[in-house]
């Protein structure tokens, strides 16, 4: 089943899901996506627009904090786990903290736009016990404009490419009418430079057809 058909058969909660299991890297994919599939869902009326936002806040907010939870619990012991290993090789962790002592709340922000990596700096940002209180602004810095913008984006594209699509169809004879006429008009307009070049040239002999095919 994909992110759309969850989204439209399961309405905010399954938006909610979505965005949830994205953020936490489940699959690893970015999570911009559930959030551009449910406003392309809310445009169509599937979902009401009211609900399907704040889903998609909700949803990535629970699943960075999730994640910083996890870090802040199980600490360092985390990091011994095999597929957590595999995700965040100690080269890559070091960066991360590397990163979060030189940029601090930087970090958190560029972090999650990449998929392999965000699951890992939420999660070092847990186990170094970096300040509650910065994570939570910083995840206020991205949720509450940056997934108004991805989402109200994709909710007026959609309306705007349906609303082009319907006008597109009411109107599609005389579109084509105008296609066949500026076909014509360039045929009647290459017929008389053939003939012209021609007349110039004093060659007055019927064109053969290699000669109307390859001009």
């Amino acid at each position: 089943m994909s992110i759309n058909e969850v989204i439209a058969d399961y309405g905010f909660i399954g938006i909610f899901l979505v965005s949830f299991l994205t953020g936490i890297g489940l699959p690893p994919v970015p999570e911009e996506i559930p959030i551009i599939a449910a406003g392309i869902v809310s445009s169509k009326a599937g979902v009401r627009w009211w609900l399907a936002w704040p889903a998609c806040m909700v949803g990535v907010v629970t699943a960075d904090m999730v994640l910083y939870s996890a870090g802040r619990f199980w600490g360092q012991r985390l990091f011994r786990v095999r597929w957590i290993k595999k995700i965040l090789p100690p080269e890559r962790r070091q960066n991360i903290e590397d990163g979060f002592h030189r940029h601090g709340v930087k970090i958190l922000l560029t972090g999650r736009l990449l998929p392999g990596l965000r699951t890992g700096v939420f999660l070092t940002a847990g186990a170094m016990r970096y300040p509650f209180l910065r994570f939570l602004i910083a995840d206020a810095i991205y949720a509450i404009p940056g997934v108004a913008i991805i989402f109200f984006g994709s909710y007026f594209l959609t309306q705007s490419f349906q609303m082009l699509i319907h006008e597109v169809h009411k109107v599609q004879w005389w579109i084509l009418v105008a296609l066949l006429t500026a076909a014509g008009a360039y045929s009647l307009y290459w017929l008389y430079s053939f003939q012209r070049e021609r007349a110039l040239s004093n060659d007055f002999d019927p064109p053969t057809m290699s000669e109307l095919v390859h001009p």
